[in-house]
């Protein structure tokens, strides 16, 4: 259960979060964008931005591989070594979350929009140039475009809630 945000309501014209809603259980994401909501003034708005799961294709495809070095804190097991895997989900804090599971916590919201980013960005550990990674964020935003259907194998989204 979130921390009641202990502030007055109508108090902020702003509140942003940074990589917290996928800490939370579905419902205490609903409760708190509604604490969220109460904090802001009229015509505020809630800035989230969080790593996303759209495609659980996609999602699978990348579990396939491992991530990190065995013995490091942040080790990600392939999905492939089953014991490993469930160790993993026993102990791992966080979880996959979706723009529909955000969209459809907005609440007492006027609206929530969304813009993607992260899908070329995935290669960045591939790469060494640093000139090569600007470009690649640059097709990046032109590729995750709001319209696009690739948006839906971003890894993050920003989402904006407005009062």
């Amino acid at each position: 259960m979130p921390a009641l945000i202990d502030f007055a309501d109508a108090t902020f014209d702003y509140v942003v979060g940074n990589d917290i809603l996928h800490h939370l259980s579905r419902n205490d994401v609903v409760e708190s964008l509604a604490a969220t909501h109460r904090v802001l003034k009229p015509g505020g708005v809630a800035l989230f931005n969080e790593p996303i799961e759209n495609s659980r294709t996609f999602d699978f495809i990348q579990n396939l591989f491992p991530v990190g070095a065995p013995d490091s804190p942040h080790y990600r097991p392939s999905i492939l070594h089953r014991q490993m895997w469930q160790t993993y989900l026993a102990n791992v804090d966080d979880r996959a979350l979706s723009d529909a599971e955000l969209a459809a916590a907005k609440g007492p919201f006027r609206m929530v929009e969304f813009h993607y980013c992260g899908l070329l960005i995935r290669l960045e550990r591939w790469l060494t140039n640093a000139i090569l990674c600007r470009m690649l964020d640059q097709i990046d935003r032109c590729i995750t475009h709001r319209y696009s259907p690739l948006k839906r194998l971003s890894r993050s989204v920003l989402a904006i809630y407005k009062k």
